[in-house]
Formats: C-alpha cells, sequence, structure tokens
C-alpha cells in the first residue's frame, strides 16, 4: 500500500512539474519539435514558395530537432531569414508575466559583418511595456544566450512576441551564406518596476521605426512612439500612392506601440507606411516578397 501512494505522489509531481513549465513558458512551440508542411508550428517564416530560409534541423541541442535559418540568394539578392511567433492572423502569443529574461541555445555562423539578433517584447493592449534586444556573434556549437527584458512601469503584460532573423547593421545588407540554429526558448524569473534606465519610459518625441522584417512574407512589425496623446493615423500605401489599408485611427495614449500588418491577401512589391499624429508626419517603405 505503501509503494502504491508513493507512485501516485511521484505521478502527481512529474504532472505537477510539467503543468508548472507550461504555465512559466508561454512561447509556442518552444524547443522546434513540431512541424507542419515544412514550417515550425507556432511561429512565421519569411519562405517564399522554392526559396526555403527557415528549414528544419536535425542538429538539435536538445530532442530530435532545431530550426535553422539561412541567407540565400533570391535572384542576384540576398534574402535573410525571418521567424516570427505565432499566426497569420496575430504575431503575438498570450503572456501574463512579467519575465525577467528569454534565454535559449543557438549556433551561428555569419558572413560578412552579419549578427543573429534576437528581438521579444511584450505588451499590454498594444502598448509595449517590456523590450529586450541582442546580437550575437559565431558560435560553432550550441551556445546559451540570455536575453534580459527592460519594463517601464509596473503593468502586468498580456502577449508577448518573438523575432529572429539575421542582419547586418553596417550595411543594412545580410550575406549569402551566413546561416543559424536555435533551439529550447524559454522566459526566465520575474521582474517587478523598471529594470533599467536603457527603455525610458518618458517618451520624449514622436518616432515611426523601420517596420521588421523588411522584407518579409506575410507579416511585418511597426512601431512608433507619441510623446502625448494625439489622434494617430497608421496607414499603408502602394507604389502608385494608393491607400491599401488603415491600420490605426484613433486617438492613443503617450507610449510606444507595435502593430501588426498581415498582407497575406496583396501581390509583393514595394509599399509604404505612413505614421500621422497631430503634427507629426512620417513615411517609410518596406517590401513585400511573394
Amino acid at each position: 500500500m505503501k509503494n502504491r501512494y508513493a507512485k501516485l505522489i511521484f505521478v502527481f509531481l512529474i504532472f505537477s512539474t510539467l503543468s508548472l513549465f507550461a504555465q512559466t513558458n508561454p512561447i509556442p512551440n518552444p524547443d522546434f519539435e513540431n512541424w507542419n508542411g515544412g514550417e515550425p508550428e507556432g511561429w512565421l517564416t519569411g519562405n517564399v514558395p522554392g526559396f526555403m530560409t527557415v528549414t528544419q534541423s536535425g542538429d538539435a541541442q536538445s530532442g530530435a530537432a532545431s530550426v535553422r535559418g539561412e541567407v540565400i540568394d533570391l535572384g542576384g539578392l540576398p534574402f535573410g531569414p525571418t521567424l516570427t511567433s505565432g499566426s497569420l492572423q496575430d504575431i503575438t502569443f498570450p503572456v501574463s508575466t512579467r519575465h525577467a529574461r528569454l534565454t535559449g541555445y543557438y549556433q551561428f555562423s555569419p558572413q560578412g559583418g552579419d549578427s543573429l539578433a534576437v528581438a521579444v517584447d511584450v505588451t499590454n493592449n498594444g502598448l509595449i511595456i517590456g523590450i529586450g534586444v541582442e546580437r550575437f556573434g559565431a558560435a560553432s556549437s550550441w551556445t546559451p544566450f540570455s536575453i534580459d527584458l527592460n519594463y517601464t512601469g509596473t503593468q502586468q503584460p498580456n502577449a508577448g512576441s518573438i523575432i529572429i532573423s539575421i542582419v547586418d547593421p553596417a550595411s543594412n545588407m545580410v550575406n549569402v551564406g551566413s546561416f543559424f540554429l536555435v533551439d529550447n526558448l524559454q522566459f526566465e524569473g520575474t521582474a517587478v518596476g523598471i529594470e533599467s534606465e536603457s527603455f525610458e519610459p518618458v517618451i520624449s518625441e514622436f518616432n515611426l521605426s523601420q517596420n521588421y522584417p523588411n522584407p518579409f512574407n506575410p507579416s511585418t512589425t511597426i512601431e512608433f512612439a507619441v510623446p502625448t496623446t494625439e489622434h494617430v493615423q497608421l496607414s499603408i500605401y502602394n507604389s502608385l500612392g494608393q491607400l491599401v489599408e488603415s491600420l490605426i485611427d484613433e486617438r492613443r495614449a503617450a507610449g510606444r506601440y507595435s502593430v501588426v500588418w498581415n498582407a497575406e491577401s496583396l501581390p509583393g512589391g514595394l509599399y509604404f507606411y505612413q505614421l500621422q499624429a497631430g503634427e507629426f508626419s512620417a513615411t517609410k517603405k518596406l517590401m513585400l516578397v511573394k
């Protein structure tokens, strides 16, 4: 009888541990074990039919698989890999804890000045309240990484997103042949208050950031900041100057915001996005590749 109770307690502890892991690691398919149609479940890629920049790899830090991203030649131009958490409808996933850091494992073989870039942010109803971005250099074997999340204020998040890509900050053009492997992503720890002065809680000026990834297929993220409460319009135009979609048309409080544009139903090509807030106006280019 004692052995029976001991076994029941052991099974209960195992299931409790697994349940706790699931609750504390909301990242979809964090070990990249699950794939469907050549795509990692719970993630979006920039893959174009016939030009696969993100693929499954059997070289795993643990388990049977990891994710591999490689810069390829697309009609004479380098086309880099982009891995974005979420789905076509929403690149965010539910997050209810102010996690302190994102950890994982990677390998990276760069060409030229390329770096592996990992960006993570958590939001409260679209308002960015925590962010972490790091770039990593060459690593020929599985290497652990850790990215601190810097918070502003004390709000609790309700969503998060992760983007993994290859960048060359110096030339803004990646190099064919660079590739990465990533495995076993995990949120760790709990943060409170303002964790770093580098993430300034007071927005001092209007700003429209370059979308990422760019080029993209089919979704991309646009971030902007407004220092005061304003009526905000964020619009997409085609190369003829015709309005394609209005992403935001409402009053927004001061803060940093993140918006996802899904262009799945549109043809590839050059587009423009414009932010208008009060007397501020800014326009930037983005490229949809299909």
